[in-house]
């Protein structure tokens, strides 16, 4: 089960974007004309400290199989997940992968001697998130699996789109937490 949910610390749109495009406008203050610094992002500063991080194997994909190539014809504005549970589902995305031009992207090599995914026991997310979210931790408790993103700038909304690959155990629930930047307070 997959979790779409971004906790209470998504990211908000800021006032006056418009007016101020390399920071937020808080009320009564001008903007840093510096770039917006990401807050520390870690399991303990996000509440899970007593997670522990999720050790998943290395694999490998199917020769040619470019997944994680995007040619960005679809704008995206929100995290999208397709969760892959068998080898015949992985080929299928594979083959839909190959009418993607070239996006610059390097294909994903778990390295010469990485195994192909164990289905029985993993399962395989291909998350596609904005441009300004970078994955940064991923960490266990219990049965829950909980993957920390890190939104680069207040506003969190750029529609070029990034990739990333996430083995998870096939029987784990999956939960998104998005870290807020600093200087983006709510206002109001």
């Amino acid at each position: 089960m997959v979790s779409y949910g971004m906790g209470a610390a998504a990211p908000l749109i800021c006032a006056g974007l418009l007016l101020a495009p390399l920071g937020c406008l808080n009320e009564g203050h001008a903007p840093d004309p510096s770039p917006t610094r990401i807050r520390s992002c870690t399991p303990a500063s996000e509440g899970y400290e007593g997670a522990t991080s999720l050790q998943a194997p290395t694999f490998s994909l199917p020769a040619g199989c470019r997944i994680l190539e995007d040619d960005g014809r679809v704008a995206i504005f929100r995290r999208q997940v397709v969760e892959v549970t068998d080898s015949a589902a992985l080929a299928e995305l594979c083959r839909q992968s190959e009418t993607i031009p070239d996006a610059g992207l390097s294909p994903f090599d778990g390295g010469a001697d990485a195994p192909m995914i164990d289905f029985g026991a993993w399962r395989l997310l291909v998350v596609r998130i904005p441009d300004t979210t970078l994955p940064s931790w991923v960490v266990s408790r219990g049965n829950e699996v909980i993957l920390g993103e890190s939104s680069a700038i207040c506003t969190g909304i750029d529609p070029k789109p990034r990739r990333y690959l996430q083995l998870v155990p096939r029987t784990a629930t999956i939960t998104f937490h998005l870290c807020e930047p600093e200087g983006c307070e709510e206002e109001g």
